[in-house]
Order: C-alpha cells, then structure tokens, then sequence
C-alpha cells in the first residue's frame, strides 16, 4: 500500500497514471488478457473506489495523475490523500476485442 496525492491532468480516458518510484505495481508482469492493473484507492473516510492502471508515469514522485472528468464521477478532489493496492490480477483481468 502507498499514499499518494491526486492531480488533475488534461486527458480523455479512464485511467490512473502512477509514479515510477512505485515499482512493485509498475513491474507487476501482465498476462496476455490482460487490459489493465486494477487498483483500488482508499480515501481518508475509508470509502474505496477501484481503477485502471494501464502503465502511465505521472510526473511528481508522490502524485497520483487523473482526468478531471473522470475523478468527478469518482468523488475525488484534486489534492486529495489516497492508500494505493494493486488488485490480484486473477480475478481482474479480462481481453475485450473489437
């Protein structure tokens, strides 16, 4: 688990960008169905809100990156405090083709 600090980025999707000090997340080897690291994120009042992870480096060690748009829908305010565990990915994972 690590504590980061939410910054709002200009970008359309749905996913987290996370510092590339968080190594055991960001070397976590993927499957070959797999899309993204799901992540859960824990608030300050122990609310828990699950997202994607699909590789992003945020700029600043400690900031957790995240669309405006998206983290509205999310409740979650820029500068806000968040716990960060990566979800087993046996139970997460799934391929969606087009």
């Amino acid at each position: 688990m690590v504590k980061l600090q939410v910054r709002f980025v200009e970008r359309n999707d749905c996913y987290v960008s996370l510092p590339r000090s968080i190594g055991s997340l960001l070397q976590q080897e993927y499957s070959a169905n797999a899309i993204c690291r799901a992540l859960r994120l824990t608030k300050l009042d122990k609310t828990k809100v699950y997202v994607g992870f699909a590789g992003g480096v945020s700029k600043n060690e400690n900031e957790l990156e995240i669309s405006q748009r998206f983290a509205e829908c999310l409740n979650i305010e820029e500068g806000e405090p968040l716990e960060v565990d990566s979800m087993d990915t046996s139970q997460t994972e799934a391929r969606l083709e087009l």
